[in-house]
């Protein structure tokens, strides 16, 4: 349910972390002040089976940005906004 009070954050997923999900982004409700830590943490408990296991690994190395920057886990959100969870990418 949503409040008043509560964000909607939209994340996109890229890569391998497609995987995870039939939609290419997730929709969460959240309160402001939210932190990226803790979308993290809900993308985790959302997509993954088992919030304990191996892949776990995947979401916590990939960077989660916003428009123009890759935001710190303590950034807190303040408005309804678009985020983007990009895992590491390897070769070139």
């Amino acid at each position: 349910m949503v409040n008043n009070t509560d964000l909607l954050i939209s994340v996109n997923l890229f890569g391998v972390l497609r995987d995870y999900s039939s939609q290419q982004n997730v929709i969460i409700s959240t309160p402001i002040n939210t932190k990226v830590e803790q979308i993290r943490e809900i993308l985790i408990n959302m997509l993954l089976d088992n919030p304990f296991g191996e892949d776990v690994s995947l979401f916590k190395c990939s960077v989660i940005a916003d428009e123009t920057e890759v935001l710190s886990e303590n950034a807190l959100l303040t408005v309804d906004q678009t985020l983007y969870i990009l895992p590491p990418v390897c070769g070139g």
